[in-house]
């Protein structure tokens, strides 16, 4: 399979709520501006793990758009996904938003159980790192400052890493 494959079904599974939540979604592997990559894993799992992340996301930049709309600031949510074939030990999915970021050690979150989203599991991240780890692959925590992406995108970040 391919990222763009992936990307595009999760996209299209969550257009709904990106227009219902006003979030803007930026995805330049969809518009030819990012490289596309192929990796041998099921689908179904890469694809769940993408959503979880989306969900994350979507609940995050909505909070904070509560919380920035008291203070007068225009704000709108948005979200980044995109490849990445250099920065790391393999080609990567992107996963950015313009949230508040993380407020707890990012590795603490992928176990299990645990969470700041209220009602939350603590499953999605848990999840995502199992799926990479399952592939050989991994879940990281980059800084946005360190990737080739709109510096709008400056909360939560995460990169999905394909062994080579």
């Amino acid at each position: 399979s391919s990222a763009r494959k992936i990307i595009e079904i999760a996209k299209n599974r969550n257009i709904n709520r990106f227009n219902y939540h006003r979030m803007i979604f930026s995805c330049p592997i969809l518009t030819g501006e990012n490289d596309d990559f192929n990796f041998k894993i099921p689908n179904n799992l890469l694809i769940s793990a993408v959503s979880n992340l989306i969900d994350n996301s979507i609940y995050w930049t909505k909070s904070k758009a509560f919380e920035v709309e008291s203070t007068g600031v225009v704000y709108k949510p948005a979200l980044f996904i995109g490849t990445d074939l250099h920065t790391f030990d393999g080609p990567s999915i992107i996963i950015c938003d313009n949230g508040p970021g993380f407020s707890t050690d990012p590795e603490y979150l992928t176990q299990p159980f645990k969470t700041k989203k209220e009602g939350g599991m603590g499953l999605g991240l848990y999840f995502a790192d199992l799926v990479m780890n399952m592939i050989g692959g991994k879940l990281i925590f980059p800084d946005s400052d360190d990737l080739e992406i709109p510096k709008i995108y400056d909360g939560a970040c995460i990169a999905l890493v394909f062994p080579k």
